[in-house]
């Protein structure tokens, strides 16, 4: 490595007398995104890559300035003086939706001024530790890309796994619902996601409210549904993750306090659960569900006289649920 960085000082110490130009290059990357990606972190690796594929074109010059020395200069440093030296500029951002795949088109572009560049090359025979530390940040980098790259081969081999299993159901689904997403907005994509919920196609129904969100991402009705979708699923993280987002944007709606209380009760988390519960009574004073949920959680700290109290009161708003509790713990003695 030390011996390549002695020759490379010596080419970049040689006079430099090409005519000063700008140059720009382009470079436009298309990223789908899959279902069970964030539409976030997708963008994030589709910026990661556009960067480094513009760098890659905008390196064809440096190559050029050092071609005549017999390519001592090997494609990685080249790589690494791009990255260290050009900055990637993102000029634009297109979302997608065709068929049943949406996602991002993302274009960027490098400007290079030829005679700063040289000057900037020329002061690095200066400092040939500089070189050797935009090699290491390309190689943090390369892990960084490599990284991505596994993720989204995983995200593909379980689409893939998850299409072979369920061929039956994905069919029968497509059958029922084999309108066109082309051209959809986000309130026809919550829309079809509702009516994929009501089927109890979960699954699908996520990736419908996933790409409402891409869309329209202050759409709160898009996260609380595919909130309640994960909550269905059993995935709970991810439902509590979807309902603090709707209630970021719409902080008045009683029935998303009420299911993430309930997810919060199912955890184990009966405080935060019956802060939730009192919100939303607070918010509606006759949502019946509420009450019989914050009877639950009242009786989990044993206070026995708040439960019975909150069940009776929902019985009284007509929630079955709240109804059957109370038969049973009436039955039980617990209430009187």
């Amino acid at each position: 490595m030390r011996k390549t960085f002695i020759v490379l000082i010596a080419i970049l110490m040689m006079p430099i007398a090409s005519k000063a130009k700008i140059l720009t290059y382009t470079h436009t990357v298309r990223q789908p995104f899959s279902g069970s990606q964030a539409p976030d972190d997708a963008r994030v690796a589709a910026i990661a890559k556009i960067k480094r594929e513009v760098l890659e074109k905008a390196g064809t010059y440096i190559e050029s300035m050092t071609l005549i020395k017999n390519n001592v200069v090997d494609e990685d440093e080249i790589l690494a003086l791009a990255a260290g030296l050009l900055k990637a500029e993102i000029t634009s951002e297109k979302k997608f939706l065709e068929g049943n795949e949406f996602g991002i088109y993302i274009t960027a572009k490098v400007v290079v001024d030829t005679s700063i560049l040289e000057n900037q090359i020329s002061k690095l025979s200066q400092d040939p530790a500089l070189l050797e530390q935009y090699q290491i940040s390309r190689q943090r980098e390369d892990q960084i890309l490599d990284r991505i790259a596994k993720l989204e081969e995983n995200i593909q081999k379980m689409s893939t796994l998850k299409s072979s299993t369920n061929v039956q159901k994905e069919r029968k689904s497509n059958k029922r619902h084999q309108d066109e997403t082309l051209g959809l907005t986000a309130v026809d994509l919550r829309q079809r996601a509702f009516a994929l919920m009501k089927d109890g196609y979960y699954e699908q129904a996520i990736e419908n409210y996933s790409k409402a969100i891409f869309f329209n991402p202050l759409d709160a009705s898009s996260y609380a549904g595919r909130g309640y979708a994960y909550m269905l699923l059993e995935n709970y993280q991810k439902a509590i993750l979807d309902f603090n987002s709707s209630l970021r944007l719409d902080s008045n709606n009683a029935g998303i306090y009420t299911r993430r209380g309930n997810i919060h009760w199912k955890l184990g988390n009966h405080k935060d659960a019956i802060n939730d519960f009192e919100t939303a009574i607070q918010l509606d004073p006759e949502f019946a569900l509420a009450y019989a949920y914050r009877g639950n959680a009242y009786q989990s700290f044993s206070l026995t006289e708040r439960a019975c109290s909150d069940w009776k009161r929902s019985c009284e708003l007509g929630a079955d649920l709240g109804c059957r509790i109370l038969t049973n713990a009436n039955k039980s003695g617990l209430c009187w």
